[in-house]
């Protein structure tokens, strides 16, 4: 995983896309009816995409999770925190006032970003709407959505853009071991001793099964 620190995120876009963005938020958080909020922020997707050339130009269009070469994919902006939905807590709704940040976007390949199902072996793959956190993370909502209830969060994915988790061959013995790769998990619960760097090795099977209840907790 690549390390894109968010200063130079920042530094790629340009002055007149923040008043965009902040135009596109505004439109939608009048909108108190999830479905239509939902479909408005789709059809806004305009405002990320417009992003996509300057973000891949940050580390020569690898994918920024697997650092796989992008170039036959459709080169999606995937939002780490997803938009509209959570796939292990469907009563949450996504974080859809975080659909427009610029530092919630990540560029990435069409393997790891996409749902993919495989129905020969009923297992399914891609990030897509997952967004798991560990036992004793707390969910943020709208009403509680600072910087520091995100960090309260505590994910359970890497985040390329989070200082201490992008990994290499360099820099595994100094990689925080608390959190799992997009491109890579666990077969078994989460809740299985299994380490993280064994985990790195490990095809990405993440299901609804796989992920602790927790993961929907709001305090």
């Amino acid at each position: 995983m690549i390390y894109i620190p968010l200063s130079e995120i920042k530094a790629k876009i340009p002055d007149d896309w923040f008043a965009t963005a902040a135009q596109a938020l505004a439109d939608v958080t009048v909108i108190t009816d999830p479905q239509k909020r939902a479909q408005v922020i789709n059809d806004r997707d305009d405002v990320w995409k417009a992003l996509r050339e300057r973000l891949a130009e940050l580390r020569k269009d690898k994918c920024w999770y697997c650092e796989s070469n992008d170039s036959r994919s459709d080169r999606p902006i995937d939002h780490y925190r997803p938009k509209n939905a959570i796939a292990e807590c469907d009563t949450h709704g996504g974080y859809w006032w975080l659909a427009f940040s610029w530092d919630n976007f990540r560029y990435c390949c069409t393997f790891c970003n996409s749902k993919r199902v495989d129905k020969e072996h009923g297992t399914t793959g891609g990030k897509h709407d997952h967004s798991p956190l560990w036992t004793d993370g707390i969910r943020a909502t709208f009403d509680k959505c600072g910087l520091d209830d995100l960090e309260r969060e505590k994910p359970m994915l890497l985040d390329p853009c989070y200082e201490t988790d992008p990994l290499s061959s360099g820099s595994m013995k100094t990689a925080s071991l608390s959190r799992i790769p997009i491109y890579a998990g666990l077969r078994e619960r989460f809740s299985t001793n299994v380490s993280r760097r064994q985990s790195h090795y490990i095809i990405w099977t993440i299901t609804r099964s796989s992920i602790a209840d927790s993961s929907c907790t709001r305090r």
